[in-house]
């Protein structure tokens, strides 16, 4: 909630840094569904607020994650971003 409070109040580029920072440190913990939870909300973010191609590949690897461990429910939810989009 507090991630998309900062979007809300106008500033996606200090939530996007906190999603690039969630995603980085659930790599390394090897978080893969926190991982790619923030990714998703990066690229949705990137999608809304920044450049619609850099959001296109990052919708991309984030549906490769999914599909790469099997979580077709976050491919659903990804989807409908990309439809957004």
């Amino acid at each position: 909630a507090g991630v998309a409070w900062i979007v809300f109040e106008g500033h996606p580029e200090r939530a996007l840094a906190l999603f690039d920072d969630a995603a980085r440190l659930a790599a390394e913990v090897q978080n893969f569904w926190v991982y790619g939870s923030a990714l998703l909300e990066a690229a949705a973010t990137r999608a809304l607020y920044g450049d619609p191609r850099a959001a296109a590949q990052m919708f991309v690897a984030v549906l490769e994650h999914w599909d790469r461990f099997g979580d077709r429910t976050q491919q659903w939810l990804t989807l409908r971003h990309v439809v957004r989009l």
